[in-house]
């Protein structure tokens, strides 16, 4: 009978502890972002010039906070094509590929600050002062592929405005933005 009840004892203990592995995926990288106010066109050797793109990709998870990632960036430059619903025209030029799939290029890249990683993009028509569009697109390393396009005036920030372009211009009071009423 002891026997029996020790049997009982120590099978109960082993029961359902439920999954020993932890479902990491739900805090992996659902989207990238071109950050629209670091990405542009930048001098990357300190003379007036500018010598390419200083691109900031961040990604985030599916609840949308910053996260990192590893894999590999494309990046490639497009002519802007206005009033389209795809912007990106011919491309321009080849693109770069930019990897983040190593402890030592994680740790170069990433930006404590932006918690995003930083990119330079050496190209020579940088600062021509043309509208271009910028893609970069992510092979993660489980296969998955995030995407994400930015529209920049291609122009040195410290030079003139870019001028009016009158495909661009939206006229005042159109349907899709009213002024108030006085």
């Amino acid at each position: 009978m002891i026997l029996i009840c020790l049997m009982l004892v120590l099978v109960g203990c082993r029961g359902n502890r439920g999954p020993t592995t932890v479902d990491d995926t739900r805090f992996a990288a659902e989207r990238l972002r071109l950050h629209p106010i670091f990405t542009r066109p930048a001098d990357f050797q300190d003379d007036p010039a500018i010598d390419g793109i200083a691109a900031v990709v961040e990604f985030t998870d599916r609840f949308g906070d910053p996260v990192k990632a590893s894999g590999n960036v494309i990046f490639e430059v497009y002519a802007y094509q206005p009033n389209s619903p795809d912007p990106r025209g011919d491309r321009l030029g080849e693109p770069w590929t930019g990897s983040i799939a190593t402890l030592d290029l994680q740790e170069r890249r990433w930006n404590k600050s932006l918690r995003a990683y930083d990119f330079e993009l050496e190209w020579d028509a940088a600062g021509d002062g043309n509208r271009i569009v910028l893609q970069a697109t992510m092979n993660l390393l489980d296969g998955r592929r995030l995407s994400d396009t930015l529209v920049l005036d291609n122009r040195d920030p410290g030079g003139p405005p870019p001028a009016a372009d009158p495909d661009d211009a939206m006229p005042p009071n159109s349907p899709t933005m009213r002024m108030p009423e006085p």
